[in-house]
């Protein structure tokens, strides 16, 4: 991003405009101009970042939000980027970061390859818990039942009903254009109380790219549902309570996302190019979506 050839020369201010981040900027040839982050981020990923960790920019009071976390990300990758150039080439860089003086390093022969420990078992109420679905069959056939594939098998089924996903041939994520981001579906299983065996389909959120979506999902505090039920107590109201099974994705999701192949939970689908639809648990704007969903449901119900 440049104008007229010119650069950024230095970031003098920002402001938040309807939760988004923008940046005042100097260009070299002296001019100022307003860019918001989305574009500074792509093109002065160092200079924003570096920006915003050194003013603690945040739109929350606690500074936990997901531009700061991303600004320091980027400071500390860039940090250690730096550092093993300079060990592995011995390159001097000056405060910019721009190069000084270069002289190879040797290399150590005699380094030692690091060494991969496996995973341990996890149990949980004296049952091993598998870590994957190739490992659920495994067990299920040490133990000559199909308790993993059965929780497995509802998990699909119950999603499968909701509509969650848009199956399309081998290969059809190269059709999509730039602006939809590929990610994993991974089943994850856990024992109840009654060991009764638990499966949760889960989208690995964290390779996408949330910036600009909206994640903040408001949750009442505790002692408000304490109130609530002294009230009704003190007026001799009723209450009812009830929990819906698989919330999320009754939910649409807005993020653009999709699994390249299928995995052997999907069966007959396996190696099936996924379009996920619905707010699977792992999308970090889920929570988002079912809270509006669920606002916009019982509005429809005469809630106010």
């Amino acid at each position: 991003m440049s104008i007229g050839g010119s650069l950024v020369e230095e970031i003098i201010g920002h402001e938040w405009k309807i939760g988004q981040l923008n940046f005042k900027v100097r260009w070299s040839d002296g001019t100022t101009t307003i860019e918001p982050l989305k574009d500074m981020r792509e093109d002065y990923p160092r200079i924003s970042a570096q920006y915003i960790v050194a003013n603690n920019v945040s739109h929350s009071k606690r500074g936990g939000n997901r531009v700061l976390q991303w600004a320091k990300k980027v400071v500390r990758d860039l940090d250690r980027t730096v550092r093993r150039i300079v060990r592995l080439y011995h390159i001097h860089l000056d405060e910019h970061y721009e190069e000084r003086m270069t002289r190879r390093a040797r290399k150590n022969n005699k380094s030692k390859k690091r060494k991969q420990r496996p995973m341990e078992p996890v149990y949980k109420y004296g049952v091993e818990v598998p870590k994957n679905m190739a490992h659920a069959r495994k067990f299920d056939a040490a133990n000559n039942n199909t308790h993993w594939q059965d929780a497995a098998k509802r998990e699909m089924k119950a999603l499968m009903d909701l509509d969650c996903f848009e199956f399309h041939d081998n290969g059809h994520h190269k059709k999509l254009d730039g602006s939809w981001q590929r990610t994993t579906l991974h089943m994850i299983f856990d024992v109840k109380q009654d060991l009764t065996r638990k499966a949760r389909l889960v989208v690995g959120g964290h390779l996408v790219d949330t910036m600009n979506i909206q994640v903040f999902s408001s949750t009442i505090k505790s002692i408000s549902i304490q109130l609530l039920h002294v009230i009704s107590h003190k007026d001799h109201l009723g209450q009812l309570c009830g929990d819906i099974g698989n919330a999320f994705p009754n939910a649409y999701t807005n993020e653009k996302v999709f699994v390249p192949c299928a995995g052997l939970e999907f069966g007959e689908k396996e190696g099936k190019c996924i379009i996920i639809k619905k707010a699977l648990y792992g999308l970090c704007s889920s929570a988002e979506r079912f809270h509006a969903h669920l606002a916009d449901t019982l509005r429809s119900f005469g809630f106010r």
